[in-house]
């Protein structure tokens, strides 16, 4: 750890508990800026919108923190936080698992202090509990990445080894689903008996480009370039810029959403996807699509399988996991490999490919053969 300090603005409460030798209790960042009280005034306004760390010597000092009596807490709520807003799409979500999985457990427990025998005893409460898989690995992946950052940023030391050998639940349970051919036509026509008109456009959409539900919901018509059949999502779930080939086919049906909207007369509105009643980008389609899945016979399919459909088509196709990779936005090739068994019939097909080439002779057409 390099050998300088870091301060955190902190208000006039913080400041009595810090000299009481305790650090106040964490709070989440609040959307408004804390009110400067000293004479500082003016710089301490300009800076409290983000409560996050700077360097000693490039601003004044109000109150050194300790690093060995920093809490978990006060590190998430005054730094990680902060940074989060400011940098992650997902921030809303963050904050609520935050509040409701790692803060009560870890909230006042310093960040030097933390242990892997308590990292691993709080993933066993949650599964005692009774939380699915899939809840204690979001938690702690989220965990895991705080205190990632924490080492990153030299907020104290921690053990490069702390967080070696702490796994994801197996999540034993969870079983991707992926839409036959059949399924999909049935679907389809489902939708199109939808009274929401521009369900059919969505969900065509959805499963012609793997598409998440957000990112469609939210597509606009500046972002699109459909002389290069291309769509750039500005802000996707990796914090960066996606690019999607669109084929023919979703192009008709991006085409057939404007129409759609301009025949209910809006034409100025940028979002693809429009809602035709409130001239709005849709809040939620799922009272109409849970109409249409359960009128197709599949109650089961939900929204996010059509994502899954569309990689199981690539995979089987002949498609690499590294193509697949890059068609889904994955920012990690180990994200995408779930899907690799899809993969099996179109190995077979190239097993027997090679059968083929090399036409081995059967050892009874051998047997009077003369070497």
């Amino acid at each position: 750890m390099k050998n300088f300090s870091r301060i955190i603005s902190l208000d006039e409460g913080d400041k009595a508990s810090a000299q009481k030798g305790a650090h106040a209790p964490s709070r989440l960042p609040s959307r408004s800026p804390a009110q400067p009280s000293s004479a500082n005034a003016a710089k301490t306004s300009a800076r409290s919108e983000s409560l996050a760390f700077v360097d000693l010597w490039t601003q004044p000092q109000t109150q050194i923190v300790d690093p060995a009596n920093l809490t978990y807490g006060a590190y998430v709520d005054e730094i990680y936080l902060p940074e989060a807003q400011r940098k992650h799409r997902g921030y809303e979500a963050e904050v609520s698992v935050f509040r409701k999985r790692i803060l009560p457990h870890w909230r006042h427990v310093p960040l030097t202090a933390i242990k892997k025998v308590d990292i691993l005893r709080w993933l066993r409460a949650m599964e005692i509990e009774g939380y699915k898989p899939g809840t204690i690995n979001r938690a702690l992946n989220l965990f895991k990445a705080t205190l990632s950052k924490a080492s990153l940023w030299e907020v104290c030391d921690i053990p490069p080894n702390l967080l070696r050998g702490v796994r994801a639940v197996p999540d034993h349970a969870r079983v991707e689903r992926f839409l036959t051919p059949e399924e999909s036509q049935r679907l389809m026509q489902a939708v199109h008996a939808s009274a929401n008109k521009m369900l059919f456009p969505i969900v065509g959409f959805l499963l012609l480009t793997g598409a998440r539900r957000s990112e469609a919901l939210g597509a606009r018509w500046r972002d699109m370039e459909l002389q290069r059949s291309l769509w750039t999502i500005p802000l996707s779930k990796s914090g960066k810029p996606r690019h999607v080939p669109l084929s023919e086919a979703a192009v008709e049906l991006l085409q057939e959403a404007r129409s759609l909207a301009l025949a209910a007369g809006l034409s100025g509105c940028d979002y693809a996807f429009v809602n035709l009643g409130t001239g709005q980008p849709f809040a939620d389609i799922a009272h109409s699509w849970g109409h249409a899945r359960r009128l197709a016979g599949l109650p089961d399919v939900r929204m996010h399988d059509l994502r899954h459909s569309y990689a199981s088509a690539l995979v089987n196709s002949g498609r690499s996991i590294y193509e697949v990779q890059k068609l889904l936005g994955h920012a990690s090739v180990r994200t995408t490999e779930r899907y690799a068994h899809l993969a099996n019939e179109t190995l077979l097909q190239g097993a027997a490919k090679v059968a083929e080439h090399f036409t081995l002779p059967r050892r009874d057409d051998l047997r009077d053969a003369e070497y």
